[in-house]
């Protein structure tokens, strides 16, 4: 069994923007790739998974980067410049797969490569000056394809237990009380074994979307007093339906966007998710006619989707009209394939990190490294048009208005001035939430939304 080594590394990796990348309304800031990581021999993959950690006691951030021999922790916290800090191998090389998630200082580490293979667990808190491993073992399990973090749960996707022969269940949780030593609390088999697969999950407050592989989308929740999984329903019929791959859910629970992987190239899909009883599509989305979605990602509490398209590379949708998606920008990370050339294979970009905030992305394309990115462009063009598009209801109000559609950021400041121009109300305005007006005397208001560059107005009303 080939030994696991943390290497460090101080030096900056040689970066070149000479190449030439296909663009709109997104800007190449930083690039990194290291020309030793060796393409797996099945699909001639070099990197797969990516995510993000900043440093709660200096700020610094890092992009955590797998590749089919190890984990590369590179900083970005001056994101025209990254530097590769520390390489964390596996227990084996030729991976297809890894994935990382954080929780607290921790990074957690998985692949679902054939045996030997184990789970990892970094603490990330002495970085830049090293990284510690505090698990490196299959004793909770060996393989595992995909993971998600909700609160201080683990949830992981088609999971292996320890040895060359171990046991399989479609989907396991774990808690993290002791963030170094996760506990098993459920098996998603013991209480579902007619879902035979489990690929990828999004959860939120133990609510579980489930890619269910070919059985499409399963919801559940997980009871955590009675300890056992719930179905709640289940999507299994809809146009352009395949191997249902991953999803992300926004911050108002009303809106799913779920990617099927094979056959290649089918568009991704929008889902209403009001009623997570009766949940059912409502548009569908590609970048071209030939690239294949694989994971998307909701910005904040937006409804601005980040999808990784394979060689199509990081494309952005805005999905607050869930019955028309707008592109609103995209970068192709795998400039070696044209739009003649374009298959829809396993190539181009795996996977992006986008809650860094401030319009900053990370994506990690298959062939050619990490790709730092700014999208603000793209969310300015979308905060343009909801500002030509806003509205404050009702109209009138007894006590309290709403902004619609959904704003793009986390939180604009706001006021609210009489009509005589002076301000009698201010603050933060979340999207989703309403304003109170209640203690205000009847009559015509005008709330003044502060956003990045030009403020707008809306007209209000009170009864």
């Amino acid at each position: 069994m080939r030994p696991i080594l943390i290497v460090c590394f101080c030096f900056f990796f040689q970066v070149s923007f000479s190449q030439v990348y296909d663009s709109q309304n997104v800007s190449l800031m930083g690039q990194w790739d290291d020309s030793t990581v060796v393409p797996e021999p099945q699909l001639g993959i070099r990197y797969n998974g990516c995510f993000g950690w900043e440093n709660p006691s200096d700020g610094r951030r890092y992009a955590l980067v797998g590749s089919s021999r190890s984990t590369h922790v590179i900083e970005v916290t001056d994101p025209n410049q990254p530097v590769l800090r520390w390489e964390i191998n596996g227990a084996r090389i030729n991976c297809i797969w890894r994935e990382i998630k954080t929780f607290g200082n921790y990074a957690y580490i998985v692949s679902d490569d054939g045996y030997p293979n184990r789970f990892q667990i970094a603490d990330l808190s002495y970085l830049p000056d090293s990284v510690h491993l505090v698990m490196n073992s299959d004793s909770i399990f060996a393989r595992t394809h995909t993971i998600f973090i909700d609160g201080n749960k683990l949830y992981c996707a088609s999971v292996h237990s320890a040895g060359q022969n171990g046991s399989y269940s479609s989907m396991n949780v774990y808690s993290l009380q002791n963030p170094e030593k996760p506990l098993l609390l459920r098996r998603l088999d013991q209480d579902y074994p007619a879902i035979s697969q489990v690929h990828d999950m999004w959860v939120r407050h133990d609510t579980i979307f489930a890619s269910s592989a070919y059985q499409g989308l399963s919801i559940l929740t997980f009871d955590t007093v009675e300890n056992k999984f719930n179905l709640v329903s289940t999507l299994t019929v809809y146009d352009y339906a395949g191997y249902n791959h991953s999803s992300t859910w926004s911050k108002d629970g009303k809106t799913l966007v779920m990617m099927d992987e094979v056959p290649n190239s089918l568009p991704a899909k929008v889902v209403n998710v009001s009623d997570i009883t009766q949940p059912f599509v409502t548009a569908y989305f590609n970048s071209s006619d030939s690239a294949t979605p694989h994971n998307p990602y909701f910005i904040g509490d937006s409804k601005i989707c980040v999808g990784s398209h394979y060689e199509d590379g990081t494309q952005i949708y805005d999905v607050s009209d869930e019955t028309n998606p707008v592109r609103l920008g995209f970068f192709d990370t795998h400039w070696q394939t044209t739009p003649a050339t374009n298959t829809g294979d396993y190539r181009g970009n795996w996977g992006s990190y986008v809650d860094f905030g401030g319009g900053l992305v990370l994506s990690a394309d298959m062939q050619n490294g990490l790709f730092i990115l700014d999208i603000s462009q793209s969310l300015t063009g979308i905060e343009q048009r909801i500002r030509n598009q806003a509205k404050a209801w009702p109209i009138p109000s007894h006590s309290t208005i709403f902004i619609d559609p959904i704003l793009v950021k986390t939180c604009y400041a706001w006021s609210l001035q009489n009509a005589f121009g002076q301000v009698v109300k201010s603050g933060e305005l979340f999207s989703n939430q309403g304003l109170s007006i209640q203690e205000l005397p009847e009559g015509i208001y005008y709330l003044t939304i502060h956003a990045s560059s030009n403020d707008f107005k809306l007209k209000v009303v009170k009864e």
